[in-house]
């Protein structure tokens, strides 16, 4: 499921000439196709991650999670969404909570082990990543690297976050981070669409997400495991690649033509290219749970 591949698969499907169309443009083509990804990760439940945070004393919130955090997917025998708590000997679940509950309740008294948890949205200001490229990074196949040897991007930058090139004037994306000085972008818009030597670079951080407990932790330096449904890295350029097998290749097309023809106005989930994804994923939901031996795989229709 390689960029290049997926976006010329759509422009055929749109009846348009991959090469001269009009109509499509390679940003719009691959933002849809990642919205596509998104939708189509949610309904499978795949990929899976974990993500892990550490208890701070007398600290209630801002235990941040992973930026690709898309959504839970585990449940206990309740059918209540849970996590895993460690106190350095010993493992306890805890459920999800309503957020509205926990802010009623204003237990304000730590606790050793908490009773609940909710996922909200992080509501601390997370600063813009700003400096100088020290090489150049010429663009290739859809994709350039920007390197500067003064950053520490592995602690402040991820993949999906919003970058500008304010010398030359175009703005996308981080593809990926490679190392603490080094990530690889996709830019559109601008003079040359690339990095040189000296060009001022601006890292726009997308919008995260929290846990919240119900009460405060009583004891630092314990650890709560989060599994999540993992969102797919944006793919910008022509050899990137998202992490479905290729049978839903036409599914994701499908959807992202779906979201691409109604983009101007409220999407028509009748629509021939919605019912053909539709079935795509829910056959291949089916496949991946008796492959991966899951218990419960729950799809549901969008309507």
């Amino acid at each position: 499921m390689d960029g290049k591949t997926l976006s010329r698969d759509m422009a055929t499907l749109l009846l348009e000439n991959p090469d001269t169309s009009g109509f499509l443009d390679s940003r719009g083509t691959y933002s849809f196709l990642w919205r596509a990804s998104m939708e189509m990760a949610r309904r499978l439940q795949y990929p899976r991650a974990e993500s892990t945070v550490t208890t701070v004393a007398d600290q209630q919130d801002q235990y941040l999670l992973n930026a690709d955090f898309l959504s839970l997917y585990m449940r206990d025998a309740k059918d209540q969404f849970f996590v895993r708590y460690y106190n350095g000997t010993s493992y306890t679940n805890i459920s999800m909570k309503d957020e509205q509950e926990i802010f009623e309740d204003h237990n304000t008294t730590s606790q050793a082990t908490p009773g609940g948890f909710a996922v909200t949205d992080y509501r601390v200001a997370i600063s813009n990543v700003t400096g100088t490229a020290t090489g150049n990074g010429e663009a290739s196949a859809g994709s350039c690297t920007l390197a500067d040897t003064a950053a520490s991007f592995s602690s402040t930058v991820n993949a999906g976050d919003t970058i500008h090139n304010p010398t030359d004037g175009s703005t996308g994306y981080v593809l990926s981070v490679t190392s603490g000085t080094a990530l690889v972008t996709a830019l559109f818009g601008g003079t040359n669409n690339d990095w040189s030597t000296n060009d001022a670079y601006v890292i726009v951080p997308q919008r995260r997400y929290q846990l919240l407990l119900d009460a405060p932790a009583k004891t630092a330096g314990h650890t709560i495991t989060v599994p999540y449904i993992q969102r797919p890295a944006p793919v910008f350029s022509h050899y990137g690649s998202y992490p479905f097998p290729i049978d839903l290749t036409n599914a994701l097309v499908h959807y992202a033509a779906f979201l691409y023809k109604y983009r101007d106005s409220a999407p028509d989930f009748g629509d021939k290219w919605f019912g053909l994804y539709d079935r795509e994923v829910r056959r291949s939901a089916t496949q991946l749970r008796s492959s991966l031996g899951r218990r419960r795989l729950q799809v549901i229709m969008k309507v």
